[in-house]
This record gives structure tokens, C-alpha cells and sequence, in this order.
């Protein structure tokens, strides 16, 4: 297991549940729990703004956005920005908006949980992309 694995496994459960939480038209602000789970609910947090700004920045090919009071994702070459969800512990979900066309390896393959990595003076210095399991697809430097 490597350092990622609980992390990935508690983000992805939540980004389920808050995805189909949404779809079933629960508020965000509701505590929102999977029916055979015996933990306690999810809570759905909102990320003040200044947090948010922390993770903008580009990442290899990989462009993190602040717009209009949310984070944003946009690769090279893509045609436009789209939302990432904050999971927390720096784990954001992209949010496929509706009826987009989904390209790439997230075509074929779980789509990937962002997590920001930090040095020990807390700063970002580098993305990763990890799948529901906690693999490290792959990791971009900030620059």
C-alpha cells in the first residue's frame, strides 16, 4: 500500500457519494452517508477562496485554475477549463459536466483523483493523478 492508498480510497467513496448525492438532488450542505456504510455521514465542506488560489499553477501539461471563486482544470490542448470538487487532505475530483465528451486515458479507465503533493514548509511543489486504488498514475512539478 503505498502512502496514498487510504487517502484515494476515503476521497474516491466521497466523490461517489457527493456525485450520486447531487444526481438524487441532495444539497451539498446536507450530511450525505452510503446506505451500507456504518461510519458516520460525509460532510461536504466548502474551501475558503485564499486555500483555493494556494493550488493554482501549471503542472507539466496540466493547468489549475482560479476562476470565478473555483478551482478549474485544463490541460494543454484542451478546448476549456473544467471544475475539480474538493475532496480534502489536497484532493480535488474533476467534475465531468454533462454530455461532455470524455478523451484521453479517463476514456478507457477510472478517472484519476488529483492530489497536490507539499515540501516541508507546506508549500505545492508537484500534482499527482492517482486512480481509485491509490496508484500513482503519474506526477507533474509546479512550475
Amino acid at each position: 500500500m503505498n502512502r496514498f492508498s487510504p487517502i484515494i480510497k476515503i476521497a474516491f467513496r466521497s466523490f461517489v457519494i457527493a456525485n450520486v448525492a447531487f444526481f438524487a438532488g441532495i444539497m451539498p450542505s446536507q450530511n450525505v452517508m452510503a446506505q451500507d456504510s456504518e461510519e458516520k455521514p460525509v460532510k461536504m465542506s466548502v474551501v475558503d477562496e485564499d486555500d483555493l488560489k494556494q493550488y493554482a499553477g501549471s503542472y507539466g501539461p496540466r493547468n489549475i485554475l482560479f476562476k470565478d471563486g473555483e478551482l478549474m482544470y485544463q490541460r494543454e490542448g484542451m478546448p476549456m477549463a473544467i471544475s475539480l470538487e474538493e475532496l480534502g487532505d489536497d484532493s480535488f475530483a474533476i467534475i465531468i459536466p454533462e454530455g461532455a465528451q470524455v478523451r484521453g486515458a479517463a476514456a478507457h479507465g477510472p478517472i484519476p483523483i488529483f492530489v497536490f503533493n507539499r515540501n516541508d514548509d507546506g508549500e505545492i511543489v508537484s500534482l499527482s493523478l492517482v486512480d481509485p486504488d491509490g496508484n500513482i498514475m503519474s506526477t507533474s512539478d509546479r512550475s
